[in-house]
């Protein structure tokens, strides 16, 4: 897989101490860490971590936190993650907006601001669109749910004995025309794509790449095993902390993507996940690698128009042909 990292990436941006070790150096007092955490920070439109700047308060961000809280009510570990990383954007959204008016009405770098402004703005919307998705997911699973409910309680009691010729006491009431005719090819009929769900944290703690999986392979499993319909394709989001480490170069050319770290994702059948996880248990490592491509999103996930989704849509039309 050549990367995981499209344009719907969302950008996540934070150092650990090591990292800054590594890039030079810092102070080793208090104070003067206190102080360097500050530096840049003229404007804070570059900040790789949430820091509250001279006119700005605590309180705000924390009330900001809970409403977009409100809004989503998050539960599981993945919604939060997400939740977390919409409130840290919109900050930054919202600092980039001040940044620019404080330009233009002291005819500052205008042109800088307003880039650091879009930057912020497709941060936030790409996390938000992310939210969204997951969100319209659960409803439409929830929506077939209660589909299937209903059906089954509309479904008569199976009749004691057939009629002569193999035909149902449902079926004989029926016309010609009614039995042909059941809006079988619409397209709402379409075969819905069961999907397990993963979220991976990798993050360098202490100089060492860490890599967490929530839920772990063994309960994404058994969430399989607990599905009617089987699941078919397996969704892994990979949340790179502080930046993406050696250990995971092959998601990523980009440079810039590398030092910032932020989101991407990795689309597979549960054959090849299968697969791929025995293989990653082989290495000893605890991290996860390439699934050798990823699969188009589905349409019901709001699809996907990128280079790699239309080269390889075919492959899931064909299995909702089957």
């Amino acid at each position: 897989m050549g990367g995981i990292f499209g344009g719907r990436g969302t950008a996540v941006y934070g150092y650990s101490g090591e990292m800054a070790k590594k890039r030079g150096g810092g102070p080793n007092t208090p104070d003067g860490k206190k102080n360097s955490s500050r530096n840049s920070t003229a404007h804070g439109c570059r900040s790789k971590t949430v820091v509250i700047l001279d006119g700005e308060y605590q309180e705000d961000y924390d009330e900001m936190e809970r409403e977009w809280n409100d809004e989503f009510g998050p539960e599981t570990y993945m919604e939060r993650r997400l939740v977390k990383i919409l409130v840290d954007n919109d900050w930054f959204l919202q600092r980039a907006v001040r940044r620019l008016h404080e330009a233009e009405a002291k005819e500052g770098n205008v042109e800088l601001m307003q880039r650091y402004k879009t930057s912020a703005e497709r941060s936030f919307y790409r996390s938000l669109n992310a939210l969204q998705q997951l969100r319209k997911h659960y409803m439409i699973i929830e929506r077939e749910k209660d589909r299937l409910k209903k059906e089954l309680e509309k479904r008569p009691a199976p009749a004691a004995e057939q009629p002569k010729g193999g035909t149902s006491k449902t079926e004989a009431v029926l016309t010609k025309a009614q039995q042909l005719f059941k809006g079988q090819r619409n397209p709402k009929k379409r075969k819905k794509i069961p999907i397990l769900d993963q979220w991976i944290e990798i993050e360098i703690q202490d100089g060492k790449t860490v890599t967490e999986l929530y839920p772990s392979n063994e309960q994404l499993i058994k969430q399989g095993q607990a599905m009617i319909p089987a699941p078919e394709m397996v969704y892994r989001r990979l949340h790179f902390v502080n930046g993406v480490p050696p250990e995971y170069s092959w998601t990523t050319d980009d440079a810039v993507t590398r030092e910032r770290g932020g989101m991407g994702t990795q689309r597979m059948t549960v054959d090849t996940w299968l697969e791929l996880i025995e293989r990653e248990e082989a290495t000893g490592t605890g991290h996860v690698g390439p699934c050798g491509g990823n699969l188009p999103r589905p349409e019901e996930r709001g699809g996907c128009d990128c280079e790699t989704c239309t080269h390889n849509r075919a492959v899931l039309e064909a299995r909702e042909g089957e």
